[in-house]
């Protein structure tokens, strides 16, 4: 590393003969960038119309305020201006504790040349080194922030190329995948603000559980064509094909969180439990697993309901016209405490009009 000697240094002392002897030794030294002041508020104006200054060095005593006044104000304004102090020999004291504030050394008069030339040259190579520090620290601090945004960037292709998975088996699919996510984020910030769960609910919950709603019926592409697109009614043992869909997407969210590793773990986490729970209900009558009540993720119960009302008001295959809205308000009601978390069931009751916006934003009709 090597020094730069056009640094420029300010020299402050109400002598004007002292000033002149240390500017002499350290041009004798090779430096070549001087400013002078002979007061704490001339100092300050230098500072204020030819700084910054690499270093100054500052007598402690003047007329006026006295050096440790401006030494404060550079440790808190100008950090990376190294200060050297300067006292007579009954000042040493005060010198020691001028480097407990933040002085990097102190001369004692009459000055040594040789003492005068190490100590600047020691006190800008310090500054050299942190101002070298902070430089490393901003190019890293870039290529994170350049890290975070590819890394953001592949997270959002995965989650789009795995939607296009579920797209690609049911055609109708596709606006449902826009609806569940908006749905979701309804009922999350509403619950946010108005229910029991407000201190679980944090703008990055919300986030993540918007981001991964899409992904919940990710499962059904294990699903047999000939069950999965069944005009009629499912014999039981189809039934259970359908509803490995939520083990399979639990494993597919799980695969994708080993190859992506703690980069993708909040989101993929808040995926698995919405692949895998969004059919329990409250009652414990749902699937896989059974799960009652809050034993079901927070994430899995609010799709649960966002996913009933859709389906409910969507065509389907064994159903080409929606259920009326009407009728699937009434269903949700009845449904409080049984299917649905009564939380979440009130939140949507609050919420009937913001639904039926999003539904219509998709071309649906409003019946």
């Amino acid at each position: 590393m090597v020094e730069d000697r056009r640094q420029p240094i300010l020299i402050v002392d109400d002598e004007g003969p002292v000033r002149d002897v240390i500017e002499r030794y350290l041009r004798q030294a090779g430096y070549s960038e001087f400013a002078q002041a002979d007061s704490v508020a001339a100092a300050r104006r230098r500072l204020a119309e030819d700084g910054p200054f690499a270093a100054v060095i500052l007598d402690i005593r003047m007329p006026g305020e006295p050096g440790m006044a401006l030494l404060k104000d550079l440790v808190r304004l100008a950090p990376h201006t190294v200060t050297v102090m300067a006292t007579g020999a009954g000042g040493v004291e005060t010198a020691i504790e001028a480097l407990k504030m933040g002085a990097y050394d102190y001369l004692v008069k009459p000055f040594i040349p040789d003492a005068v030339r190490i100590a600047v040259a020691r006190a800008l190579r310090k500054r050299l080194l942190e101002v070298e520090a902070l430089k490393r620290r901003q190019r890293v601090g870039q290529l994170v922030r350049e890290r975070t945004k590819e890394l953001e960037s592949t997270r959002q292709a995965l989650l789009r190329a795995l939607c296009r998975m579920a797209e690609f088996r049911d055609a109708e699919t596709g606006a449902h995948l826009h609806r569940i996510p908006e749905y979701a984020r309804i009922l999350a910030m509403d619950l946010a603000q108005n229910s029991a769960y407000a201190d679980m609910i944090t703008d990055g919950f919300i986030v993540r559980l918007v981001e991964s709603a899409p992904l919940h019926d990710i499962g059904k592409v294990g699903v047999p064509d000939n069950v999965l697109l069944k005009p009629g009614k499912l014999t039981a043992s189809e039934f259970e094909q359908v509803k490995l869909h939520t083990v399979r997407g639990r494993d597919i969210c799980m695969a994708v969180k080993n190859e992506l590793g703690d980069d993708a773990s909040s989101f993929i986490d808040v995926a698995t439990e919405v692949t895998y729970s969004h059919h329990e209900r409250w009652d414990g009558e749902g699937y896989p697993e059974g799960c009652k009540g809050t034993l079901t993720p927070l994430s899995g119960r609010i799709v649960h309901l966002a996913d009933f009302y859709d389906a409910c008001r969507s065509p389907r295959v064994y159903r080409p016209e929606p259920i009326p809205r009407g009728q699937v308000i009434e269903m949700i009601e009845q449904g409080r405490g049984k299917h649905f978390d009564p939380e979440i069931a009130d939140a949507f009751a609050r919420n009937v009009d913001r639904f039926a916006a999003v539904e219509e934003s998709y071309d649906y009709a409003s019946t």
